[in-house]
């Protein structure tokens, strides 16, 4: 038997979700050093309204949205610094564009931010997602076109820092608010190079979204071919798209031709700097990601299921701790009718993340057990027939 109902494997690898559809290589003109834009939110959803910046108090205003998962990811740092500093600094989360059929979404903001409780211990707003002036008075203007960023505010209503709150940004940001609370200036000179850097990779972000945007309207149609032909457009002039474009295509030409599909993946297996651009220095690896776009579709052959798993069980057998690995198996175990190897691979899915150091996204974790309890019915099933 087949379900349509299993979850697909989530890779988290992604820093921030690009958000904006401004034009690739504006000139940031609010700058490191220089005073920070008015709060022009559309409701506070969460603490006391904050109308203007105190003198002498220090503000970290992170924009972020409920869909992005490092946002969350960042949410119960942000709660650490609120309850350091609570003398002296207020965070303020600001959700951005956040709508419901074009329409902004207040009540789904405000009830995500009363599930998350104390993960989300400081001052939360939103903006308004239409004219969005918060999003364009400080992240367009500044450069920044991913969430989540943060900007810093010192005592004086100075711009003293912006960037990514987490990952190889954390220390940075730690600074710039410890600094700011202390009266201090900071190092504003690392804090403009660091903006440079972030308007440099918006901008090239911008363009890269604006030349997928083709294809991107033809999945959104489901329309294979189209895809097959806009990934085949770039794939040649665009090497820094290699590994979205290869997704695209040989997962659309899984759904059109199975066989079409297994020889794009051979004939780009033995393309030695095609692998090169694609990440994959090794036929383990390659392979590997191959199984895991087959284990993401449904109404494959099963002889298709079964080349598939036999990659990704190469990996695992070999040692691997990739969660996703044991993700995309347990799918594959499950397309094949073996409803107990899909559990058992689903929870050393679920023991790898627990036993890890990061903070995982709640509705990550949450769909991983979905998917537990899905295949623990279908073992159960099993055994009544």
């Amino acid at each position: 038997m087949k379900t349509t109902g299993l979850m697909a494997g989530v890779a988290l690898g992604c820093a921030m979700a690009v958000t904006a559809t401004a034009a690739p290589g504006t000139a940031p003109t609010l700058k490191i050093g220089d005073p920070a834009p008015a709060l022009e939110v559309m409701t506070w959803i969460k603490g006391e309204p904050v109308t203007a910046f105190e003198p002498g108090r220090v503000y970290v205003v992170e924009f972020w949205a409920t869909w992005c998962g490092p946002c969350n990811a960042a949410m119960p740092h942000l709660s650490e610094l609120q309850q350091q500093h609570a003398d002296r600094l207020t965070v303020i989360g600001v959700d951005v564009r956040e709508t419901i059929k074009g329409e902004a979404s207040v009540e789904a903001v405000r009830r995500f931010v009363e599930k998350k409780g104390a993960r989300m211990a400081y001052t939360v707003a939103m903006d308004d997602p239409v004219t969005e002036p918060m999003f364009n008075n400080w992240m367009t203007a500044a450069g920044s076109h991913g969430l989540p960023t943060s900007f810093v505010v010192d005592g004086r209503g100075i711009l003293v820092w912006m960037g990514h709150p987490m990952g190889e940004g954390i220390a940075a940001f730690d600074r710039a608010v410890v600094a700011a609370v202390a009266g201090k200036t900071g190092d504003l000179q690392a804090a403009r190079e660091r903006q440079e850097q972030i308007s440099t990779l918006n901008a090239r972000r911008l363009r890269e979204q604006a030349l997928l945007q083709p294809l991107i309207e033809a999945q959104q149609r489901q329309d294979d071919a189209a895809v097959v032909a806009q990934a085949e457009r770039l794939m040649d002039t665009e090497p820094r798209l290699t590994a979205r474009l290869y997704v695209a295509k040989l997962s659309a030409l899984l759904r059109m031709d199975e066989a079409a599909a297994l020889r794009f993946a051979s004939t780009q297996a033995a393309d030695d700097a095609f692998r090169r651009r694609m990440g994959a220095t090794n036929d383990a690896r390659y392979w590997s990601n191959v199984g895991a776009l087959i284990a993401q579709q449904p109404d494959l052959s099963r002889s298709t299921y079964q080349l598939a798993r036999g990659y990704i069980q190469d990996v695992v057998s070999a040692g691997g701790t990739d969660f996703n690995s044991w993700i995309y198996l347990a799918k594959l175990h499950a397309w094949l009718d073996e409803p107990a190897r899909a559990l058992a691979a689903q929870e050393k899915a679920i023991a790898i993340t627990t036993a890890s150091q990061r903070e995982y996204p709640p509705e990550f974790l949450s769909g991983l057990e979905r998917a537990r309890v899905e295949y623990q019915g279908m073992v159960s099933n099993a055994g009544r027939d």
